[in-house]
């Protein structure tokens, strides 16, 4: 009895030191357990064997690491970012132009963007490898959830079906594609995983075409059809709010994100046609992102404490397009005519005072190691306009009205350069009438290849890609018919170039001589009248923190308080 005496007075003291102990560390969140221990002592004496049972609490004590909770992100609550004009539409099957995309995308993503060094990334699809020159590979990120919860998780049946709405034969986005696009197949390897086959080598810079998607829900998409645009629903950092036409567009930050935190509770892009109510709004305070900045602007923005200017030389530039199917534009005295007669240096120095653009160098842009930089195409000669114009009449040619259409609200001071444009015409004895119309009468005539005039556009690399202009705007394609069939018309075997051009990786030096003889090629053929490089000037509020990306896009899914 003694010895079983001794032995629970030792355990309960070895407890209470244990209890002493705990107490004495830094406070940490614990479970209190106790549990019975049954102890057995068997005692011998000389008359009998007696078994004694001692039941004994023990108190055990469990710390328990506190689960981490998220870092708090400061956040901006609202952001107002102004909008020349109203999107005339913004589903993947159906955009005419790139500020339109660039809203829906932050709705819905797409497979592939590029950073701000013009990088691609994986978004929708996490990595991807190209099997070989007819076979890719996509392999979709896991966990992406849709904002409406009815749908779930983003998985390879929803990528499937927004592809084929992306790019449905019948739609408009399928004709800025690569010919073998249209007729690729794709297949469900399993719930993460696509395979696309294309029937011929055609492009190695898929990941670059597909910057332009935008993946929904399959089952969203039979439910909503063709109103997908007015209430578009993905994966994005936003969630779609509300479109009023003419007024503006609202999302909100997607609690369940998959991504990083965009850093903004409630994105409003706001539709301003007005270049001096934009302005006075953003000095006011009334925008935060003020693109499409006139160059006259930069004092004023820079001399105002609350805003400055980021300045970033644009993938975009403007040209006129000229129908070369089309009487008197089918003979290329005239066409070259038409870019000699336009200073272009000029509408660089009084237009943008010498710092919202750049003259052009060629098909190509600067912003890729395929462009040349250095090179001067149509220099201003008036002189030489007016010799090319009379040996083209001398060989019979009629050269009656010329009508020039150009947007007026969609670029920058797009109005001002189509009036600039017709006076250099004028200038050199031409009768023109000049037509500037909204984006949304102009823009689906031209991507419906019905215009038979001359009118003025711009073209943004946002691919990055050397092939992209080539194939967009120059290269003949019937199935479905292309841009290049219906206004540039040139000589059948250059499409072999460009479809070589589209199978070479981005900034070989194979590339890069390829591209730039494609250039001088295109440039003495004179499809369109090139007229300014952008530099893209934003302005931007001082609490914002916030830089421009290269090739005209306007993603804002990192921004922060400054």
């Amino acid at each position: 009895m003694n010895k079983s005496r001794s032995i629970l007075v030792l355990l309960l003291f070895l407890c209470f030191i244990l209890i002493l102990g705990a107490c004495g560390q830094a406070a940490t969140p614990e479970v209190r357990v106790e549990k019975q221990v049954v102890k057995e002592t068997v005692v011998v004496t000389e008359k009998e064997t007696v078994k004694e049972t001692v039941v004994v609490k023990e108190e055990v004590v469990r710390e328990v690491t506190p689960t981490p909770t998220k870092p708090e992100v400061a956040r901006i609550e609202r952001l107002d970012v102004g909008q020349l004009g109203n999107p005339v539409d913004i589903t993947c099957w159906g955009w005419t132009s790139v500020d339109e995309l660039d809203i829906a995308q932050h709705f819905a993503e797409p497979l592939f963007r590029f950073n701000r060094d013009g990088n691609v990334e994986g978004i929708v699809a996490e990595s991807w490898e190209m099997k070989d020159p007819t076979e890719w590979i996509l392999h979709i990120r896991k966990g992406m959830q849709f904002h409406d919860p009815e749908f779930g998780e983003l998985t390879a049946e929803d990528v499937v079906a927004s592809l084929k709405a992306c790019f449905d034969p019948e739609k408009l986005a399928v004709k800025k594609q690569p010919g073998v696009v249209a007729q690729m197949e794709l297949e469900i390897v399993d719930d993460y995983t696509v395979r696309v086959k294309l029937p011929e080598p055609g492009t190695a810079g898929l990941p670059n075409n597909w910057t332009y998607t935008m993946i929904t829900a399959k089952g969203y998409l039979e439910q909503v059809g063709e109103d997908w645009g007015r209430r578009p629903m993905g994966t994005g950092p936003y969630r779609f709010v509300e479109w009023v036409p003419n007024v503006r567009i609202v999302g909100e930050r997607f609690e369940n994100y998959w991504g990083k935190d965009p850093g903004v509770e409630r994105i409003t892009w706001r539709v301003i046609p007005d270049a001096f109510t934009r302005k006075s709004e953003f000095l006011a305070g009334g925008l935060d992102i003020l693109p499409f900045m006139v160059a006259d602007w930069v004092p004023e923005v820079e001399a105002n404490p609350n805003t400055r200017v980021e300045p970033i030389l644009s993938a975009r530039y403007i040209m006129v397009i000229l129908p070369a199917k089309e009487p008197p534009f089918n003979d290329k005295r005239v066409r070259q005519a038409l870019n000699y007669a336009v200073n272009k240096q000029e509408i660089v120095d009084t237009l943008f005072a010498g710092i919202g653009a750049v003259p052009p160098t060629g098909v190509v842009n600067p912003v890729i190691p395929e462009g040349d930089p250095e090179r001067e195409i149509y220099p201003y000669d008036p002189d030489k306009a007016k010799e090319l114009l009379d040996e083209a009449r001398a060989d019979g040619v009629q050269i009656g009205t010329i009508t020039l259409y150009a947007p007026n609200d969609r670029y920058v001071l797009d109005k001002e350069m189509g009036e600039a444009i017709a006076g250099y015409w004028r200038a050199i004895g031409l009768d023109v009438e000049y037509i500037p119309q909204s984006r949304t009468v102009l823009f689906p005539k031209s991507q419906g290849l019905e215009m038979k005039d001359p009118h003025m556009i711009g073209f943004g690399n946002t691919q990055m890609r050397a092939d992209y202009p080539f194939n967009l705007w120059l290269q003949t394609r019937e199935d479905p018919p292309s841009r290049g069939s219906a206004y540039a018309a040139g000589p059948p075997e250059w499409d072999e170039m460009i479809s070589e051009l589209a199978s070479l990786p981005s900034g070989a030096p194979e590339t890069i001589e390829l591209a730039r003889k494609l250039d001088e090629l295109w440039i003495d053929y004179a499809p369109w009248v090139w007229v300014i490089n952008y530099v893209d000037l934003y302005g931007v509020s001082n609490d914002v923190d916030w830089k421009p990306y290269p090739h005209e896009a306007r993603f804002f899914t990192d921004v922060r308080p400054r």
